[in-house]
């Protein structure tokens, strides 16, 4: 089991807040984003995607495309960043949600809730290459300070699951409690 206190050192999360505090800690963040330049938060570029509920991006290493996943019908469209077009769709099955791509560029990491686990897609080839079960309702991803882990949260099984990018293996799983969904470093 990790405690909030290790989650703070360990880089899991950005700031531990008491539940007293957690309102007011909650409306500041808002406050501040609110502020922001309506100017930096206009529409500049859209595409049409071929699926049903969009939900999580990465990009290639060199930004000339991007991978999206499609939550409610278990695809991955790979969309051109400079035209907006897309360019063609990878069937991983189930209920896909976070993507991230690995530190050196060659493969993606698809986190799927619907397959309790992690594809892996190849860079070059656009094709699932891999696949690492983690645990129930696999979700969301953080990587690690150091580049050399990936976070998985496990949000239907109460854990956080750790693959080494250098093997794309899981390493350790931690038992947290409650529902962990996004992660945060």
């Amino acid at each position: 089991r990790v405690t909030a206190d290790d989650a703070l050192r360990i880089g899991l999360v950005q700031q531990v807040v008491p539940a007293a505090d957690l309102m007011d800690v909650a409306m500041t963040t808002a406050q501040d984003m609110c502020a922001m330049s309506q100017v930096s938060l206009q529409l500049i570029k859209s595409v049409l995607l071929p699926c049903h509920g969009p939900d999580h991006a990465d990009f290639s290493r060199d930004g000339s495309y991007f991978l999206i996943s499609c939550e409610f019908d278990g695809t991955v469209v790979k969309v051109d960043a400079n035209q907006m077009k897309v360019l063609g769709t990878i069937h991983v099955g189930g209920l896909p949600v976070d993507i991230k791509i690995s530190p050196d560029g060659s493969v993606f990491f698809v986190a799927n809730q619907g397959t309790n686990g992690v594809s892996v897609i190849s860079a070059a080839t656009d094709k699932v290459i891999k696949f690492i079960p983690t645990g129930k309702g696999a979700h969301g991803f953080a990587v690690s300070r150091d580049a050399t882990e990936l976070y998985v949260s496990n949000r239907l099984g109460d854990s956080i699951s750790v693959i080494s990018f250098a093997t794309r293996k899981v390493v350790a799983t931690w038992k947290v409690g409650g529902s962990p969904d996004m992660l945060q470093v």
